[in-house]
C-alpha cells in the first residue's frame, strides 16, 4: 500500500483532532471535508466546481452539531473512525493505486 502524502496525513490528523476537540465519539467524512476547507488546494478545487464554501461549511457544521458525543465516564476519550470513514479512505487509496499503475 502506498504511503500517504504529507497533505493527506495532515488532513486526517486535523479531522481526528477536530472530532476529539469537539468531543465527538466518531470521526466521519464530514470531519474530513470540514478539515479540507482549511487547505487552500481543496478550497480552490471546490471553488472551481462552483461549490459554495460558506454553504458547505455551514452544512457540515450543522451535520456535526448532531454528532454523538464521547461518554464523559468512558475510560477512552478518543474519537474513533466510523465504518463509512474507513471505507471512504480505503476506496480513495485503491483509486489512487489504480491511477498510478496506468
Amino acid at each position: 500500500m502506498p504511503a500517504l502524502s504529507p497533505d493527506v496525513e495532515l488532513l486526517l490528523y486535523r479531522a481526528f483532532a477536530s472530532a476529539k476537540g469537539a468531543g465527538h465519539a466518531h470521526v466521519d467524512i464530514e470531519h474530513v471535508l470540514l478539515a479540507s476547507l482549511e487547505m487552500p488546494a481543496a478550497v480552490e478545487y471546490f471553488e472551481q466546481r462552483d461549490i459554495g464554501i460558506r454553504a458547505l461549511r455551514a452544512d457540515l457544521a450543522s451535520k456535526l452539531s448532531q454528532a454523538a458525543l464521547i461518554d464523559p465516564t468512558a475510560e477512552d476519550q478518543n474519537s474513533t473512525s466510523t465504518t463509512a470513514f474507513q471505507t471512504a479512505i480505503q476506496r480513495a487509496i485503491l483509486t489512487a493505486e489504480k491511477e498510478f499503475r496506468m
